[in-house]
């Protein structure tokens, strides 16, 4: 069987998967037939999120995981949330984040 044009096999995370350029990115991936975790801070969001790309890639390897990437804490907990998933990873989209005009710290600097 030839696979190639796939990613049957691969891994893929997609940080702020839930809207936007990271939704339609994720989108992309699972239709490729990757497995497909995504994540955000809003649950319900996520949750159709990910019912929507399991419906539109016609498989059930899509998976939201709830994290709220602005602190280091934060990010740490979506590593392990993330490495009780799975061990591996293979594509890695660092989507999240924003532009700020004005200086911000988060609460663990």
């Amino acid at each position: 069987m030839d696979n190639s044009g796939t990613l049957i096999g691969k891994t893929a995370l997609v940080t702020g998967g839930t809207a936007g350029i990271g939704f339609h990115t994720a989108q992309g991936l699972a239709r490729l037939e990757a497995v497909v975790f995504i994540t955000g801070r809003d649950e319900h969001r996520g949750h159709e999120a990910e019912r929507q790309m399991r419906q539109a890639a016609k498989h059930n390897r899509v998976h939201f995981i709830l994290a709220d990437a602005s602190t280091v804490g934060g990010n740490q907990q979506l590593a392990c949330k993330f490495l009780m998933e799975t061990e591996q990873l293979h594509i890695l989209v660092n989507n999240v984040g924003g532009l700020y005009n004005d200086r911000w710290e988060t609460r663990d600097c």
